[in-house]
């Protein structure tokens, strides 16, 4: 190859250089732009679930509160030989109980929850496999 052709052929390989690097530049850009929304549409479903979940567990705690109360007060007025102690520490072992058991469904639940946002991951893996192949 001659001088003359190795000058002829830089700026065409310059030129393919700045052009794959303006598209690795847009194409991150825009993995960039999709996680910001689906961050954004995760964050606003978020706010809008957490208001009313938060007044209704308010809400429950206190009639738990009260049932659980009325349910000793019961067990003790049925079973005059237990004493009112007694009756309340039966009902708060049952709470007790089926709270155990209900955190256990929510932890075996949230394990099976994805953490991670899937399209941003799943865009950005696509990005990378472009990017090896050539």
């Amino acid at each position: 190859m001659t001088t003359h052709d190795v000058e002829n052929a830089s700026p065409g390989v310059a030129t393919l250089v700045g052009g794959i690097l303006t598209d690795i530049q847009d194409l991150l850009s825009h993995q960039l732009t999709l996680f910001q929304q689906e961050l954004e549409k995760n964050v606003v479903k978020t706010k809008k679930t957490v208001v009313p979940l938060l007044l209704g567990l308010a809400v429950a705690g206190v009639a738990a509160v009260i049932l659980t109360a009325a349910a000793a007060l019961m067990i003790h007025e049925t079973w005059p030989s237990m004493s009112l102690a007694g009756s309340f520490g039966l009902v708060g072992f049952v709470v007790l109980v089926a709270g155990g058991i209900l955190l256990g469904v929510a932890m075996k639940e949230m394990q099976s929850f994805n953490h991670v946002l899937e399209q941003t991951v799943q865009a950005g893996k696509e990005n990378v496999q472009w990017l090896t192949k050539k």
